[in-house]
């Protein structure tokens, strides 16, 4: 099931949570995580656009707080959230779209 996100271009300073879980529905244990990243690239690029370390929250929860150049180009990103675990192991959340609207005017 794919997570859908609605942003505004150019906006800034809120943060994106996401609440890992597995297949089952449980939420995942991010005490076992080494590192967790959040890598995002824009439907016309080849290359990312974001690839950088994730906080976590509390729990299952992970946050990034959107920066000013994060989103400055209207229209559909494509991102993942990786966590790699203490025995080395990538697990990786996908199918998360975010659509960009652009500022006005339009």
């Amino acid at each position: 099931m794919s997570t859908k996100i609605e942003a505004t271009q150019n906006d800034c300073l809120y943060d994106l949570n996401f609440t890992l879980q597995d297949a089952d529905g449980v939420d995942f244990d991010l005490n076992q995580a080494v590192e967790s990243r959040f890598k995002v690239q824009h439907e016309d690029d080849d290359e990312l656009k974001i690839d950088i370390p994730m906080s976590p929250v509390e729990g299952s929860i992970v946050k990034h707080t959107v920066e000013s150049s994060d989103f400055d180009r209207a229209g559909t990103y494509y991102a993942e959230i990786q966590v790699t675990i203490n025995t080395g192991q990538i697990i990786t959340w996908s199918d998360i779209i975010i659509v960009v609207t652009p500022d006005l005017p339009k």
